[in-house]
């Protein structure tokens, strides 16, 4: 069985006119029969969907209600009359994140603004408590991503303030917090936990230039990672083996592609090669970051691409 998302439109699923809204509609895809089930109502916005832990069950959310505020509500994939109203919110930007080890409790993030965003932990269908409040002295973005720790006592998130770099930090069911990766002064993009707790992997944008790290998370110290050349990094993804990391990593040379880590060889395993459309791609110039100051003192970052020297035969006129 596998789970798959599908944009209707005013005419169905085959007409050419414009979508409508973005209606995505989950469904639930047979692999062995071929058979493709329609899970949701198939006529509201249909997102974000988070398997538990167990497989059983999925929380997603949908504006099936008033057609504005996004609800969340849970089914069973094989059951499609189990779907049912989870928690009834006011807001466009809730949506799942993660469910406890225990299954028993979701984290929630409500989604306000570039600056402003809470996490909001839900069990069952009343509100447990939110782990982050509004408002304060400073606005805060809590960027789109959080885990539950292993133990299901607290959760790990990233944190953005307008003076600070985003961190990678661990809150705890006190609503105290604790960065796990404070020497970082680098903006982290992408994180995940493995699913037995004991790693982290996160992705720091130093200079435009993306870096892998992993930190073991009861010491909180780094393993030695292979370093990726200049590119992208993101889609972070451990094995349920607890030992392999998937990652996408994109360059001027390659397109997305998909790489595989292991914490405990050290190997890196490309499993992907994406068409490049009969473009040699080795003459183009790898990018050189450079740095320059400011007017105001500022040190300001960039990449020059080099054009490479033609050879004497082909700089001659045909």
């Amino acid at each position: 069985m596998a789970l798959r998302t599908h944009r209707r439109t005013r005419g169905g699923s085959s007409s050419a006119r414009t979508p409508r809204g973005e209606f995505y509609q989950y469904y639930r895809y047979d692999l062995d029969s071929g058979d493709a089930t329609l899970l949701t109502d198939g006529k509201s916005r249909n997102t974000s969907a988070v398997f538990s832990n167990s497989g059983d069950r999925l929380v997603y959310s949908s504006t099936r209600r008033n057609g504005k505020d996004t609800d969340l509500y849970v089914l069973k994939p094989t059951d499609r009359s189990s779907d049912r109203l989870l928690a009834q919110l006011e807001g466009s930007g809730w949506q799942a994140l993660d469910w406890s080890p225990d299954d028993r409790t979701l984290l929630v993030l409500e989604f306000i603004s570039a600056t402003r965003a809470t996490y909001a932990v839900r069990c069952g269908d009343r509100a447990a408590h939110a782990a982050h409040a509004k408002g304060g002295t400073e606005p805060v973005f809590l960027r789109r991503g959080g885990r539950f720790s292993r133990n299901g006592k607290g959760c790990m998130s990233r944190r953005t303030a307008t003076r600070s770099f985003t961190g990678s930090r661990t809150w705890t069911s006190r609503r105290r917090s604790t960065p796990l990766a404070g020497h970082i002064t680098w903006g982290i993009e992408d994180f995940d936990l493995s699913r037995d707790g004991k790693w982290l992997a996160f992705v720091t944008n130093e200079d435009g230039v993306s870096v892998l790290h992993v930190l073991e998370t009861a010491t909180g110290q780094e393993r030695p990672v292979p370093k990726f050349p200049v590119g992208v990094i993101g889609g972070l993804q451990w094995h349920a083996n607890g030992t392999e990391l998937g990652v996408t990593f994109e360059s001027v040379r390659t397109p997305a592609d998909a790489y595989s880590y292991n914490v405990t060889t050290g190997a890196v395993e490309r499993w992907t090669y994406s068409e490049t459309g009969g473009l040699n791609t080795a003459t183009f110039p790898e990018p050189e970051l450079v740095r320059w100051k400011s007017f105001d003192g500022r040190t300001i970052s960039g990449f020059l691409y080099v054009r490479p020297r033609a050879s004497p035969a082909s700089a001659r006129s045909p």
